[in-house]
């Protein structure tokens, strides 16, 4: 069973393209407005904001050759006076586009993730993943990590080994548990149900085969 499934990722990393949800979570504050605003052109205007509103939902911008759902231009474009049909010359113009990624960054003072940083991040997935087996929501849990932390949220493959080694980490420290104070010969009676006998299944060996457990 794959560790995040289609409708996860759906939820966790792509913006709405439902108008109804994209107008409850891309409302812009009056000074994204004003700062969207600042910009020349209402094509760059409507592609900052449309980037603004990404960071303050998804942890992001816009990458490179992405071209958001028409639910979440119109509901920008609404909210600046704007026709979205200028999108599209905002997303032929690459450079522009990182321009405006690097003036947010700075502007909400956001790092990019490093390796120093993956111990906390797996730290709060084990901490999800103390509680739930299931992926959606120990990604969820690094992603406000990184939020609260102010790094900006990585590719998805990232996410996932993150989200996965926290998960591991939580499995680890559950097994510690369940032999902490055992005697060394109850360990090792332990240890035989896991041995495999002349190629057959294992006593516990249908442990391995299980699906993944509910949350």
């Amino acid at each position: 069973m794959a560790f995040l499934d289609a409708q996860s990722r759906t939820v966790l990393f792509a913006p709405p393209d439902v108008y109804e949800e994209a107008l409850a979570r891309y409302a812009l504050s009056a000074e994204d407005v004003a700062f969207a605003r600042a910009h020349r052109r209402s094509h760059n205007r409507l592609g900052f904001a449309i980037q603004l509103a990404l960071v303050r939902d998804l942890g992001r911008p816009l990458r490179a050759g992405e071209v958001p759902p028409q639910a979440v231009v119109s509901v920008v474009a609404d909210q600046l006076g704007i026709d979205p049909a200028v999108f599209a010359l905002y997303a032929q113009r690459e450079e522009t586009r990182r321009e405006h990624t690097r003036e947010i960054v700075v502007a909400l003072d956001l790092q990019p993730i490093r390796t120093s940083d993956y111990r906390t991040l797996i730290t709060a997935a084990a901490r999800e993943a103390a509680a739930t087996e299931q992926g959606e929501p120990i990604t969820k849990a690094v992603i406000e990590a990184l939020k609260d932390k102010k790094l900006l949220v990585p590719v998805p493959e990232l996410l996932i080994r993150l989200a996965m080694a926290g998960r591991a980490a939580a499995r680890r420290q559950a097994y510690r548990g369940l032999i902490r104070g055992l005697e060394q010969p109850s360990i090792e009676a332990l240890d035989q149900l896991l041995i495999d006998r002349s190629g057959d299944r294992s006593h516990l060996g249908w442990i391995a085969e299980a699906p993944e457990g509910p949350n």
